[in-house]
């Protein structure tokens, strides 16, 4: 099995939707039957952009910095408490 390119999943897509049978589209692209119904499928549920890894990625690295902003200004302020806690004892 041969991994698709966003381009491939477009064009696989198309084809069935305009009538093409999968046992073609299939061997054309050495997948499975299987594959190419789930992934009209999977396309007709989420959309086109669901394919896209990019947008994905470039979500996951913005949730990340904002995560650890703000795990470093909570770990500043336990600090900050524990030495006040420690101040007074």
């Amino acid at each position: 099995m041969s991994k698709l390119s966003y381009e491939d999943k477009i064009d696989i897509y198309n084809k069935k939707k305009n009538g093409q049978s999968r046992k073609p589209i299939a061997s054309k692209y050495k997948i499975r039957n299987r594959i190419v119904m789930y992934l009209v499928r999977f396309i007709d549920r989420h959309g086109f952009d669901i394919l896209r890894k990019d947008k994905k990625i470039r979500r996951r690295k913005s949730i990340f910095k904002s995560e650890t902003k703000i795990l470093k200004k909570l770990r500043a302020v336990v600090q900050a408490r524990k030495t006040q806690q420690q101040k007074k004892k």
